[in-house]
């Protein structure tokens, strides 16, 4: 039984670090937001939120066209582009700064130069090779769902639809395409530029994957007793879970008593313990990872058996 979950001396190294630059970045966001109260408070009334996030696509982008739809709805066309107008609906992101009282600037300027992205890599070609699976909650997917409605100029039906995959409750698997510049997840239109069927696609995503990661064995540590595993340093660490049978022999090793969890996007924990006690240290560790973190991905636990992964309620 594993009262107090034991890390690595390594890991222990890691957590400290991570802990110091944490709290580095809550002082100057601290810092910050002191200086800057005052010089700039987001409005909490819908139609000046709408009115500002507009102002906020036009500095990003001035040469692009924004209409107000609607109460926290934007419309963008950015000329000699594709042609779509991309709708935005700013419903999530009012209601954290609801949450925050105002206090949400980066977080606004942040989710709206991710919609702008997302609307730039929509031209991109789609090339086999760049193929990638990833995972994301069910949340993301509604997000991701939302900031792509891109309508259809005649007939104001939605145009594409993003690829996705079931993986366990409340996690989603999505097709990205992976470039230099950015990872574009796509939609049902690029899909069948590729032409292939839904397995193909899946199986393509793994296998490129799979070229450029280092092969599980080589990165876990099958004799870990009664600590904290972890593997981290690509995006694509999380979606070795989809790689079910390469952690059959770590399973085994340990009599089937191996969780995993990814709080990040780049982030896997594994430990070898499922007592009560091991679950309630690691969801405590996930839950801080994720709190700090610009980048959360999900605070589910996973175990492994011979069918799949199981979610620990």
């Amino acid at each position: 039984m594993l009262k107090n979950l034991l890390l690595s001396k390594h890991t222990i190294k890691r957590f400290k670090k991570m802990k110091k630059i944490f709290a580095l970045s809550t002082v100057l966001i601290a810092m910050f937001f002191s200086v800057n109260t005052f010089a700039e408070t987001i409005p909490l009334d819908k139609l000046q939120f709408t009115r500002y996030a507009a102002s906020i696509v036009k500095k990003m982008k001035p040469e692009s066209v924004v209409k107000i739809d609607d109460l926290l709805q934007l419309r963008v066309d950015i000329p000699h582009r594709s042609g779509d107008e991309f709708q935005y609906n700013l419903d999530r992101i009012f209601s954290l700064c609801q949450l925050q009282e105002g206090d949400c600037s980066d977080e606004l300027n942040r989710f709206i130069g991710n919609l702008l992205d997302l609307y730039d890599q929509q031209n991109e070609k789609v090339d086999q090779k760049s193929i990638r699976l990833i995972i994301r909650s069910k949340e993301y997917l509604d997000g991701a769902v939302q900031a792509l409605q891109v309508k259809d100029q005649a007939s104001d039906l939605t145009k594409s639809k993003i690829k996705s995959y079931p993986f366990v409750d409340g996690l989603v698997v999505l097709v990205v395409m992976d470039t230099p510049s950015a990872m574009r997840i796509l939609t049902q239109n690029d899909i069948k530029e590729l032409k292939k069927n839904d397995k193909e696609i899946y199986r393509l995503g793994l296998e490129n994957i799979k070229k450029e990661q280092a092969p599980l064995a080589e990165v876990i540590d099958i004799n870990l007793v009664d600590s904290l595993g972890y593997i981290t340093g690509s995006v694509y660490d999380p979606s070795r879970v989809l790689f079910h049978d390469e952690w059959k022999i770590l399973a085994q090793a340990h009599q089937g008593k191996l969780i995993v969890a990814m709080p990040t996007t780049d982030l896997l924990f594994y430990i070898d313990d499922d007592s009560k006690q091991a679950i309630e240290a690691l969801k405590k560790i996930v839950a801080d990872t994720i709190m700090n973190s610009h980048n959360p991905l999900t605070d589910k636990l996973l175990k492994w058996n011979e069918k799949g992964w199981a979610v620990i309620e």
